[in-house]
């Protein structure tokens, strides 16, 4: 197609080319280029549809260059406006370039993010895990009466455990105290309960020894009313764990009923749970895990 066919398509007026309307004619052949453009460019951020319009675009201009050849004045204006989208169009490659750097530099950020979080996570596992192991020697009694005078909670372990025939003396006990319930937030009812009490033994074999006694521990202290301060509660011993377990064995607990899994219990800080009497017993290291042993769609927690 000719630029004054190019013209008379683009329903402008048909004009002749002359010295006398030349700027006319110019014009003309301006708004022909405009309506090539927009017909090229397509409405996207690609850079390689770009080029190709640009490209498409270019050629345009060409051909209209040399349409005006004869016409100084319109081809120096036109010279302007040829470099002007020369100098767009290296400017739109060197910015094309730099997204695909940019993207590439996102993929690599991505990937090391995704690394560091893998590692912040084991470390904040082994932790975990090393915080516990500093407990290894510990023993939580709840339900113990707490007196109006001062106590000695050795003696109160002692007397303890003495119901099931453990044998101990304090000699046996590094430290015992009873939690302090200052800065605690609990409902009223349960403020009214006794402070549960913390027990370091002097030995791991000892205090596993009285934490596989715990069932029957729990079921001597009514009988040993005396020992606890003429009390009638039973008590119930557990293991002293990290206030991070402590939150995942109360959650894990509570999704365990509704689910209407029977058992879950701690061993060595680990805490295990079990769907019924003979089936395998399952370890809850992580959230991760409750997730894994109990999809959200059979619990609504």
């Amino acid at each position: 197609m000719s630029f004054k066919e190019g013209i008379r398509t683009s329903k402008t007026p048909d004009l002749e080319f002359c010295e006398e309307c030349e700027l006319k004619c110019f014009t003309a052949a301006l708004e022909h280029v405009s309506s090539q453009t927009n017909a090229y460019v397509p409405r996207t951020e690609s850079g390689t549809e770009w080029s190709i319009a640009f490209e498409s675009t270019m050629s345009s201009l060409e051909s209209l260059r040399m349409a005006i050849s004869n016409t100084p004045a319109a081809e120096n204006m036109f010279e302007d406006i040829y470099l002007s989208m020369k100098y767009i169009r290296n400017v739109l490659e060197g910015n094309t370039k730099r997204t695909a750097e940019i993207k590439q530099e996102k993929e690599i950020l991505a990937s090391q993010l995704k690394t560091t979080n893998t590692q912040l996570a084991e470390t904040e596992k082994e932790l975990q895990q090393l915080e516990q192991f500093t407990r290894r020697n510990h023993l939580e009694i709840h339900g113990v009466p707490q007196p109006y005078f001062t106590e000695n909670t050795d003696d109160v372990v002692v007397e303890l455990v003495s119901a099931v025939g453990i044998n101990i003396s304090t000699c046996d006990i590094d430290i015992s105290y009873r939690l302090s319930p200052a800065g605690t937030r609990q409902p009223q009812q349960q403020q009214q309960l006794p402070q549960p009490i913390i027990v370091k033994f002097v030995t791991q074999s000892l205090r596993d020894e009285i934490y596989n006694s715990r069932k029957e521990i729990q079921t001597k202290s009514a009988e040993k009313s005396t020992a606890l301060n003429g009390a009638r509660e039973r008590v119930h011993i557990e293991e002293n764990l990290t206030v991070a377990n402590k939150k995942l064995f109360h959650k894990a607990n509570k999704i365990r009923k509704l689910c209407n899994w029977k058992f879950i219990w701690t061993l060595n800080g680990r805490i295990f749970v079990r769907k019924n009497v003979g089936e395998n017993a399952i370890s809850i290291d992580s959230l991760t895990d409750i997730d894994r042993i109990w999809p959200p769609n059979c619990h609504s927690c």
